[in-house]
């Protein structure tokens, strides 16, 4: 059967449990209903046939390339390949456009997100522990995990690590400086530019976060 990860009504596809990231390509019926204002008459309703064109906006997204959409709604396939994507978060999106009318922009967008684990602990024989060394952070960086857990856990473990690192850093500062070279008889002073190098020597502290998942049957 045809796995449907969205419920009737939803907004959007999102994909994150394992039989729909770890399979090959997933099949979602999506249906596009317009809405018309509450006037309008019955005649514009029935009149009401718009030929979409479908774009999908990344590769592992395809369709049908154009939805004829009447008032009553109509459907089409989604075919969304996440096998090939990297571990993390991806989103791309379905616009549906007026063919006859393209600079008007998209009459609608389907928003479509995937989640690709970075560990999977629900394989035979993966051991119940996920560790992610040397995480940098800076300030109001956000850094995601996604881990698929052990059949059956209920609980778990998060050990969290801060390592310090000292980065020396050498820099060189020109300072001009004039000095006094000779006075000759006329009383002339001749005054020679020279630049002097002085070091400066700074220490930068770049903390390094490790990360432990342990997950408990």
């Amino acid at each position: 059967p045809t796995p449907t990860p969205t419920p009737n009504k939803a907004r959007g596809v999102s994909l994150r449990e394992p039989q729909h990231t770890s399979c090959g390509p997933v099949g979602v019926d999506v249906t596009v209903a317009p809405k018309l204002h509450e006037d309008a008459p019955n005649a514009a309703r029935v009149a009401l046939d718009v030929s979409c064109e479908l774009r999908p906006s990344a590769p592992w997204l395809a369709c049908a390339t154009h939805l004829a959409l009447t008032h009553g709604g109509k459907g089409f396939n989604l075919k969304v390949s996440p096998a090939g994507l990297p571990p993390g978060a991806h989103y791309a999106e379905v616009a549906g456009v007026d063919a006859a009318a393209r600079g008007v922009g998209p009459l609608f967008v389907l928003p479509v997100t995937v989640l690709m684990p970075h560990a999977d602990l629900s394989l035979p024989g993966a051991p119940p522990v996920a560790s992610f060394e040397a995480l940098h952070f800076n300030p109001g960086h956000i850094e995601r995990r996604f881990v698929v857990p052990p059949r059956g856990a209920s609980w778990a473990t998060l050990t969290l690590t801060l390592s310090l690192t000292l980065i020396p850093t050498l820099s060189l500062t020109l300072s001009p400086t004039l000095s006094l070279l000779s006075l000759s008889l006329s009383l002339s002073l001749t005054l020679i530019p020279t630049l002097s190098l002085i070091p400066t020597l700074s220490l930068t502290l770049i903390p390094t976060l490790s990360l432990t998942l342990t997950l408990t049957l």
